[in-house]
Formats: C-alpha cells, structure tokens, sequence
C-alpha cells in the first residue's frame, strides 16, 4: 500500500528528499511526510483535483468497478479504493 501512496504523491509534484528516502518535498512546502492518502478522504479529494475532464469519467469508471454501483457505490468508496482508481485512471490511460 506504501507503494500506491508513492505513485500518487509523485504524480502530485512530490518528490523524494535527498536527506532520507521517507520524508518528502514538494516545492516550498519544504520536508513533509506524505499525506495519508489511503486512509483520509480530505487527501483523496485534493489528488482527484489533478486530474483532467477526461480523466474524471475514467475515474469514475474504475471507482464504479472497484466499489460498486449499488449501496452508495461511489459515494461510500472507501479512500483506499479512491487511490486504486486514482493509480488506474493514471497508469491505464484514459
């Protein structure tokens, strides 16, 4: 799962700090650690923000895949299942 956050971080502009391989920077921001992706939602809505028009629908699509059409699907999908989505949509194409 560490390796999902890592994908998602760097596709948000961070970077590995030359210090140490666990902290993280991100222009001005200085060292950070990541945020928590896979467990907080907050996180995940600011990752989605990333993402181009086209990209979205195919989010979607794999939100709908990973959580489900019934039940609340998409709205009750978990941040976990958020950042599959979000890796597919980036690593499959759109």
């Amino acid at each position: 799962m560490r390796e999902i956050q890592i994908i998602i971080a760097e596709f948000e502009g961070w970077k590995k700090a030359r210090c140490c391989g666990v902290r993280f920077e991100r222009g001005d921001e200085g060292l950070m650690d990541l945020p928590d992706y896979l467990h907080d939602l907050n996180a995940c809505h600011e990752m989605i923000k990333q993402l181009t028009q086209k990209q979205v629908v195919r989010y979607i699509d794999w939100l709908l895949e990973l959580a489900g059409d019934n039940h609340g699907g998409m709205s009750e999908a978990t941040a976990a299942q958020r950042c599959k989505a979000f890796v597919l949509t980036m690593t499959k194409g759109v």
